[in-house]
């Protein structure tokens, strides 16, 4: 089996695996998604705060007309966040 071929096997293997456990696939799914990418704080600026994982982006987008919009706290509580 070539490289390339290896690592699609092994990506379908993470999916599959990610759509029987719901855990892992919110895991799998903020990960291919970037989720990261604007809902830790400091992740635009190429410093992460890794130990406020998802919670918040300090970077904020404007958007003319309606103001500045900054990526929300993601929480894992099942109550008031994502579950």
């Amino acid at each position: 089996m070539g490289r390339g071929a290896a690592f699609v096997a092994l990506g379908c293997a993470g999916a599959a695996q990610a759509a029987e456990d719901p855990v892992a696939r919110g895991k799998y799914l903020t990960e291919i998604m970037d989720c990261m990418g604007c809902h830790t704080p400091g992740a635009m600026q190429g410093n992460p705060d890794m130990s406020r994982f998802l919670g918040g982006g300090d970077t904020g987008f404007e958007i003319p007309g309606l103001g500045i919009f900054y990526p929300p706290n993601l929480p894992p509580d099942p109550e008031t966040g994502l579950g």
